[in-house]
């Protein structure tokens, strides 16, 4: 990226912002006092792409002298001003003398070499800045608190606290934002390709108005033992293993062993059922090794990880949802399933823990480039056991419901949608006209049959 402008200027106002929690930090805080002056030269220069970047705040530079200059450019422009050099420089608190150094500062941004277009790239790159020191913050109050030997906190409650407290900065960090600059940025938006992740099932991505989508929380509901998790591991398969360009997944897995998953996925890579893992017979066969080789090769580096979090408590369960977002490494969290997240204060009822669950859940896909799949358990009214918490906080919710079958075919299966915010409602599969079979000669896993098969 290129930043011609600052460098000559970044002398005269350059005042560093020690930041909470960084003053004993013996790693030097990430700042770019250059990208920062480039960003206000971009306003300054041309005030019209100012909508593009409201969503800085004064808090996102390190520089002082920088943020006090942000926040005049902002009650500029929030009282229907221009953002430019003599009004700015009037608006800035201080003395005759500062608003001189400043205005100096902004008239020579008017003339430099710049690309005020660059300007949304400059912001992503200097909120990048902003989130890796307060990442810093907290990883010093956590060491703080893990060297407290007068009050000691276990590690995991260290841990959990400590990305629970980013969590909550970042979120601080939110504004009230004017409808021109969302209009704004979404026009900027249309250029780049929607993210979305196909499930591999056709029909169902069909009901999901396309796929998976970033940013949404989608619930599946289903009666116990009625296929959540095949249902939840059918799909981590298809966008990964199976998927031409695989999308990263993360399988929190509350419930099933993930090595008992991994023995379905393998099974169904292998063409043979789970229980041959447990059939010492097969389990000595040289075609059973080589095939199983085979699966290692064709599984490593696609993209799909779990994670075994029996009875995970709510705050590591935040914890975990921060760290996969801030990563940037993952486009799907997958969570079997949310009546197992423990972690409930004793003020709370169930209905009011699985609230929390919920809108922890929709809070991280707001906050995070990710979609989460979080299944639940229905109970015998077909409603979410424990409270309605999840089903609110979802953009969608679907029920599967399996349709056993006697005589020693297939058990079927149907998926419905419950509530959407979305899309129209509708299903894939009834349950005289099943859409799925669950197959079992390998695997087993979910096969979705296309319309006519199920007609």
């Amino acid at each position: 990226m290129d930043l011609p402008f600052g460098e000559h200027c970044c002398e005269r106002l350059h005042i560093m912002r020690p930041g909470t929690g960084l003053r004993n930090l013996t790693v030097t805080p990430p700042t770019d006092v250059v990208l920062e002056a480039s960003l206000i030269g971009a306003v300054v220069n041309r005030p019209r792409v100012y909508p593009l970047v409201a969503h800085i705040t004064p808090d996102d530079f390190a520089d002082e002298a920088h943020a006090q200059i942000w926040a005049a450019i902002q009650a500029v422009a929030a009282a229907g001003g221009t953002p430019d050099p003599l009004t700015v420089s009037r608006a800035i608190a201080g003395d005759d003398a500062w608003r001189r150094e400043v205005y100096l500062f902004l008239a020579d941004a008017v003339t430099a070499v710049i690309n005020p277009a660059a300007a949304p790239d400059y912001a992503v790159s200097l909120r990048d800045l902003a989130v890796k020191r307060a990442v810093m913050a907290a990883a010093a109050e956590a060491i703080a608190a893990a060297g407290d030997r007068i009050m000691p906190t276990p590690a995991g409650e260290v841990a959990s606290n400590a990305v629970a407290a980013l969590t909550r900065t970042l979120a601080e960090r939110g504004e009230c934002e004017d409808a021109g600059a969302i209009a704004a940025r979404i026009r900027a938006d249309l250029d780049r390709p929607v993210r979305v992740t196909r499930t591999g099932l056709p029909r169902f991505d069909r009901l999901l108005a396309g796929g998976l989508y970033e940013h949404k929380l989608y619930g599946l509901g289903a009666r116990k033992k009625n296929g959540k998790t095949l249902l939840l591991g059918t799909i981590a398969y298809n966008v990964t293993i199976a998927a031409p360009e695989p999308d990263p997944v993360v399988f929190l897995a509350l419930e099933m062993d993930p090595v008992e998953i991994m023995h379905r996925l393998l099974g169904r890579h292998m063409g043979v059922n789970a229980n041959a893992f447990l059939d010492p017979v097969a389990r000595g066969q040289p075609w059973f090794r080589r095939a199983l080789e085979a699966a290692e090769v064709a599984f490593a580096a696609r993209g799909l990880h779990f994670l075994a979090r029996p009875r995970m408590s709510l705050d590591a369960l935040r914890a975990e949802l921060a760290r996969l977002g801030l990563s940037g490494r993952c486009r799907g969290v997958i969570l079997d399933y949310a009546q197992l997240v423990g972690g409930r204060r004793h003020t709370d009822s169930g209905a009011d823990h699985l609230d929390d669950v919920g809108q922890t859940l929709a809070e991280a896909v707001k906050r995070y480039p990710y979609w989460i799949l979080a299944a639940a358990q229905l109970n015998q009214e077909n409603n979410v056991r424990g409270g309605e918490g999840l089903l609110n906080a979802c953009d969608m919710a679907l029920r599967l419901t399996k349709v056993p079958m006697g005589g020693g075919a297939n058990d079927e299966a149907f998926i419905e949608i419950m509530d959407t915010r979305y899309t129209r409602y509708g299903s894939v599969g009834t349950e005289n006209s099943p859409a799925y079979e669950v197959v079992a000669d390998g695997g087993p896993y979910f096969h979705e049959r296309d319309a006519q098969e199920a007609a």
